[in-house]
């Protein structure tokens, strides 16, 4: 409810105004921004845990594997939290 404007919020809360509703028009929702709910918690150099990535931006636009990705780190922030990077962040080429 917090990215839509005080008339919008208004005219959604008002059960008065459901009647003015008409089936034949067609309504734009407003654009959902999404983020990880992840209270105080702040990302720390040298930790495993980064909620920069995957980069989320609207409802819309996010894919089913950022949002799946950006879920599972806030599901486990607390087990993931004190993890430090592994020095083998990416696999060593071959010769």
């Amino acid at each position: 409810m917090q990215s839509l404007s005080a008339p919008e919020r208004a005219f959604i809360e008002d059960p008065a105004r459901l009647d003015t509703w008409k089936e034949e028009n067609d309504y734009e929702f407003p654009s959902l921004t999404v983020s990880a709910a992840v209270g105080e918690w702040q990302e720390e150099r040298g930790k495993l845990l980064s909620l920069k990535t995957p980069i989320l931006g609207s409802f819309s636009s996010c894919g089913k594997k950022q949002l799946y990705q950006c879920c599972v780190k806030t599901l486990h922030i607390r087990l993931l939290a004190e993890v430090k990077e592994s020095s083998y962040k990416q696999t060593p080429s071959s010769p």
